[in-house]
């Protein structure tokens, strides 16, 4: 099974002259990222099956892997590797049972045990999917890529926090819009992050340090400050866990967990937003409430219950004892 060959029709040396590669692509934070999703071995028809890629690379998909190839960056993997990436634990057991084979150990000891023992027939059963995966050398750069891109997502949280703690708000925003710009894929859908305007999210941030809902009235104000920091953070940041940025030795001694304690600060802020925001829209004269489906009994009895802006009962509900905190909507009133 030669993928170089088969696939491409020329080999890795060949393959070096005729694909015409970018000169600087190791600049390319596009190409770069695309080398780290070979780190483990990949089905190639996957990621050429992702018109994305085509648009952020300049090239076609195809070819940027034709060229880590030429470089001598992907390589074949090995059998076992293929055949192990390719079938789950049970399907595995059940070749191995065919077989009458040993049918213990770990995954890639199922797997290595069936490439050994039956190469041609695994080969049978990969038919045309053809799988590549880094070199030694293609590894070393995917590497070196994640560790850049980890440090520098780092440091613009680090940043972003400190404007928060700081009552920066606006700035906190800037400097989350200026990392997502320069990612290759942006967060969010349909977001053009260099056309962000920072002001409504500034505003639900300030919401957020300087109001307490009640659903956590509890707390002490050492733990409160904290909190109110990692719901900022998650807000701005699109994250659904708030612990690493909570103070390590936080016992808050609550019934919700620490995440849904931050979430709680979210919801409560967006939603008193939104009711000032619906207030200067005519066509609005009224707000309801949406609840979850597995809401509560107390969060429940408001579902869809309509109120005056004045009216509108705080949320989350106070009273609410559903494990995951109160997930109520305050919504424009649709007659």
């Amino acid at each position: 099974m030669n993928i170089l060959n088969g696939l491409f029709g020329i080999n890795r040396a060949e393959a070096s002259k005729k694909i015409s590669a970018p000169k600087d692509w190791r600049q390319s934070p596009a190409h770069r990222l695309l080398l780290t999703k070979f780190i483990s071995p990949v089905q190639i028809e996957y990621i050429t099956g992702l018109d994305y890629w085509k648009e952020v690379l300049g090239q076609e998909t195809m070819a940027a892997i034709q060229m880590f190839v030429g470089e001598g960056l992907l390589i074949e993997p090995a059998l076992a590797e293929i055949v192990e990436i390719s079938n789950s634990q049970v399907a595995l057991k059940g070749k191995l049972k065919e077989r009458k084979l040993k049918v213990s150990g770990r995954k890639s000891e199922l797997a290595a045990r069936l490439a050994e023992v039956d190469p041609e027939g695994m080969k049978l059963d990969i038919g045309d999917r053809h799988y590549l995966s880094c070199s030694p050398m293609g590894s070393k750069i995917a590497f070196q890529f994640e560790s850049e891109i980890k440090a520098e997502k780092e440091n613009a949280e680090k940043i972003t926090m400190e404007f928060i703690k700081s009552g920066k708000f606006y700035e906190a925003c800037e400097g989350m819009a200026r990392y997502e710009a320069q990612q290759v894929f942006q967060r969010g859908l349909n977001c053009n992050w260099k056309n962000y305007n920072p002001s409504n999210d500034s505003e639900t941030l300030k919401i957020i340090s300087e109001s307490t809902p009640k659903i956590l009235s509890k707390l002490d104000d050492n733990s409160l400050a904290s909190f109110r920091i990692a719901a900022s953070m998650m807000y701005i940041w699109g994250a659904s866990k708030a612990d690493r940025w909570l103070p390590e030795d936080l016992q808050p001694n609550f019934s919700l967990d620490n995440s849904t304690i931050a979430r709680m600060f979210v919801f409560f802020a967006r939603n008193k937003f939104e009711i000032k925001r619906y207030r200067s829209v005519k066509s609005v004269k009224k707000m309801q409430i949406i609840a979850a489906p597995d809401s509560c009994e107390y969060c429940l009895k408001f579902s869809k219950r309509q109120f005056e802006f004045d009216a509108v009962p705080e949320i989350p509900h106070e009273h609410c004892t559903h494990e995951m905190g109160c997930r109520c909507l305050v919504l424009p009133a649709v007659d």
